[in-house]
């Protein structure tokens, strides 16, 4: 339609629209074997030794298993699109994460532990949100730490993890993020005097939160699941992540940004200047 449009701006204005089976098979019998996208020199010569000239030649069924021969799956599909038929989905369909992981570098080094205690709640409450977007629960919490990377060389960054099993399958972010945080304590106490450059927290073994596996002696609160099912619709309505915890970072990511590209379309005060001669 777009080739049509610009072959004949007198006759379609521009825009040309092939909305019906007579448009379709007009367009194709007037399209050039070689002007197919996915077709290049070499094939369309063989096509061409073929009596293929036209992509009406080439959708003929009598064709369809030289062009499999030839061209395989994409050929196929090819014919499918130009017979009309939408082989592609506009947006892949979301598949589910086995793990998910919130990491960052601190726009600069951290020692102190209620810094790093709010960043590793706003990396665990994120990873409770993604949990349960994707309607899962995790079983694991892992938490790590990576130290400075000195520019003397003397001195190389080193990374100090620790990982938690649940003794149920939570999703709730008042559950990872106490979790993480008692993680951080436990890496924490081990290296006060450490200096940080970044950290993350990672939760794995995901299963789908309505196949949830309970245990006999403990269990998550009952009041977590309609507790964040309200924080999350609220959060929805007046804006993301409006709502958080008390030990949460007071900006949901804190980074380096010097590099940043200027806003020249969003702000008034970053609009590309050009000067001329």
């Amino acid at each position: 339609a777009n080739k049509i449009a610009r072959k004949f701006p007198n006759q379609t204005a521009g825009v040309h629209i092939i909305d019906t089976d007579e448009k379709r098979i007009k367009a194709l019998k007037w399209t050039k074997i070689e002007d197919v996208w996915g077709i290049g020199f070499r094939l369309s010569k063989k096509m061409k030794d073929r009596n293929i000239l036209t992509a009406y030649d080439f959708v003929d069924p009598k064709h369809r298993a030289w062009i499999k021969l030839q061209m395989g799956v994409v050929g196929l599909r090819l014919a499918s699109e130009l017979e009309g038929q939408s082989v592609l989905d506009l947006e892949a369909p979301l598949t589910e994460k086995k793990s998910i992981a919130v990491t960052r570098s601190f726009p600069k080094a951290l020692d102190d532990y209620d810094a790093l205690r709010e960043r590793v709640s706003t990396f665990a409450s994120v990873c409770a949100e993604k949990l349960r977007a994707q309607k899962s629960c995790c079983e694991s919490v892992y938490v790590f730490l990576k130290t400075v990377d000195y520019p003397d060389g003397q001195r190389k960054s080193r990374s100090y993890q620790q990982l938690m099993t649940l003794p149920f399958a939570s999703n709730s972010t008042l559950t990872l993020v106490q979790t993480a945080v008692h993680l951080l304590a436990q890496i924490y106490q081990r290296n006060p005097d450490l200096v940080f450059a970044k950290a993350g927290v990672i939760v794995s073994q995901l299963s789908p939160e309505n196949q949830k596996q309970f245990d006999l002696f403990e269990d998550e609160n009952p009041k977590h699941l309609p507790l964040m099912k309200a924080i999350d619709a609220v959060n929805r309505k007046i804006g993301d992540r409006k709502i958080k915890l008390g030990t949460q970072s007071p900006k949901t990511w804190d980074m380096k940004q010097q590099l940043l590209s200027p806003k020249y379309t969003t702000q008034l005060d970053q609009i590309l200047v050009v000067k001329c001669p």
